[in-house]
Formats: C-alpha cells, structure tokens, sequence
C-alpha cells in the first residue's frame, strides 16, 4: 500500500459501505448501507434463461427495480446494464447476437455488446426509463467501458430510449482507468472500479478467487488514477467486485469514496456472527443455471456436428 499514490479527499474520510445486487429480496437487511452500488442486470436474464427481448423478462426487472427504489427510500440505485458475456448470452432463449469467441472475458461483452446489439440494448434502456421515470433515485451504470467514445455513444442510445437518469461507467479495463477523465467529460456522473476484470487484466492473469491481484501496485495506481479524475470533475468514484477487507482498506487509502460488496459475501465480511440472510445463495445458484446452460448447449453442439 505504500507504493499507492493516494489521493485522501473529504469524501473518502466519509468512507462508505455499498451493496450489490443480483436480485435477492429488499428486505430491511438494505439499511445497513448506504446504497446499492450494482444491480446486475444480466443475473434477471440468466436466472431464467431468457433475453431482456421478451417482455416477461423486462417486466421482471421493471418489478424488482420498483421495489428496490421504494425500499431504499431515497438511497441510490445504481442498475448495471447487461455484462453477459458471449457464452452466456448464446446460453439465453431468444438472444439475437451471436459470435462465437476463444476467451468470452475480452470479447464482445458489456457495453461492446449493446452496441453491437442494439435491439437488446434499447429494450434494456426503455425499462430503466420508465422505472426512472417513477423513481428518482435510479442510477444507470455502462459496464466493460474501454474509453470516451464508447461511453458516449452508449449514452446516446440510452438518451434517446428515454432514459434521463444520471449515468455512469464502470472502469474494468487499464485503457478506461488512463481515460476515467475523459469518460467523465463524457457525461459520466460516476465512475465505479470493477477490481475482478482490473486486477486480472493488469496483472495479465486469469481471475481467481484470491485478492493479490487486486492489492499490485500497479492496481492501486490505477484507482488513485481514476479516483484523482474523478475527483478534479467533482464526481464519485468507488470500488466493486469480490473484495476483502485488505481490498477494501487500499481502496479506502486511495480515495475511495465507497466500496460496493456482493450481498453474497456482505454478511462473512461485516457481520460474521449472525446467521445466513435470506437470497444469500442466489448469485451462486444463478452462476450454476448458467453454466449448466452452457454445457447442455455445447453437447448438443458436439451431437448436432
């Protein structure tokens, strides 16, 4: 951590604790932080094995959003369009865009993919417009951003599907850390770190569940870059993924404004002494529905060749 450039700002002595979401019940366990960092809107489609292009799929999300915002009373949510990667989203009924890919983690995925699948995209964005429409503390988050210029035209599409709530990007790839200025010149009213896909892809390794990576020097020098951008425009930047309390801790050091927990590992991580908390495995079930979908699409391949 001494090797971290740290930027020390008014808002990270006002460190807070986020959380994020795939779809567990708002129940009163929310209160205990002060707002949902991610929603990840692809775990909706993933959970029942469907595209955002069918409308039982939209009125899911429109319906948990509706109950997420109300609950929060006023806190923000911040709703991550999709991030389904290439594999997962092949696995979904009534997908559109396919491409075939060697390794889905660089590839067409995160706002790539919106771009490359508009139709998705849109029908993404005019659900979030009309939920924002009803609730004023809807945030919208671009993920896998890798500069201003896909920034900028993802927001254009999603401007022009209706959606006028505040914007901003995730920072998952070294290039989006280097130009977190210029996607914040863009519009971007927030930048949120996503430390699974940086840590992997600056340090040139696979992920993993440890957080060694996460800790390089050279990861740490990318969030006070991105941080001290953030900060010059007067805007927020946090951290997110699967942290631990090292993780969060450098973060904080950084400048941080905020860290983002998977509610899937909040409770081990803050409040160990009590007993599971209800959804708690439902990230970890959903992951499962997934790839046992990408298996049997796979053997049906090989049989169908």
């Amino acid at each position: 951590m001494k090797e971290c450039p740290c930027v020390m700002t008014e808002a990270s002595r006002a460190f807070e604790r986020w959380v994020s979401l795939v779809g567990e019940a708002p129940t009163p366990i929310l209160d205990r932080f002060g707002g949902v960092g991610l929603v990840r809107g692809e775990f909706f489609m993933r959970r029942v094995l469907r595209s955002v292009l069918h409308d039982d799929v939209r009125k899911s999300i429109a319906a948990y959003l509706d109950s997420l915002c109300a609950a929060m009373n006023g806190r923000e949510v911040w709703y991550r369009t999709a991030d389904l990667w290439s594999e997962e989203a092949a696995a979904l009924d009534g997908t559109q865009y396919l491409v075939a890919e060697g390794n889905p983690i660089v590839g067409v995925r995160g706002v790539r993919r919106s771009l490359a699948a508009p139709d998705e995209f849109v029908a993404e964005c005019q659900v979030l417009a009309e939920v924002g429409a009803r609730h004023g503390n809807l945030r919208v988050l671009f993920p896998f951003v890798a500069d201003e210029h896909e920034f900028a035209r993802a927001s254009e599409i999603a401007r022009d599907s209706g959606v006028m709530a505040p914007i901003g990007s995730m920072v998952e790839v070294p290039s989006a850390a280097l130009r977190a200025g210029a996607i914040a010149d863009a519009g971007a009213s927030l930048l949120l770190v996503g430390m699974n896909d940086l840590s992997c892809l600056t340090c040139g390794r696979e992920r993993s569940p440890g957080f060694a990576d996460k800790l390089h020097p050279a990861v740490q020098n990318l969030i006070s870059a991105t941080v001290l951008s953030a900060s010059e425009r007067s805007i927020r930047c946090g951290v997110a993924g699967s942290l631990s309390t090292e993780v969060i801790a450098m973060a904080q050091a950084c400048g941080a404004d905020f860290a983002t927990v998977h509610y899937s590992q909040a409770r081990q991580l803050f409040w160990p002494e009590e007993q599971t908390w209800p959804d708690e495995g439902l990230e970890f079930e959903v992951k499962v529905r997934t790839k046992e979908a990408i298996r049997r699409r796979a053997q049906n391949a090989s049989g169908n060749g």
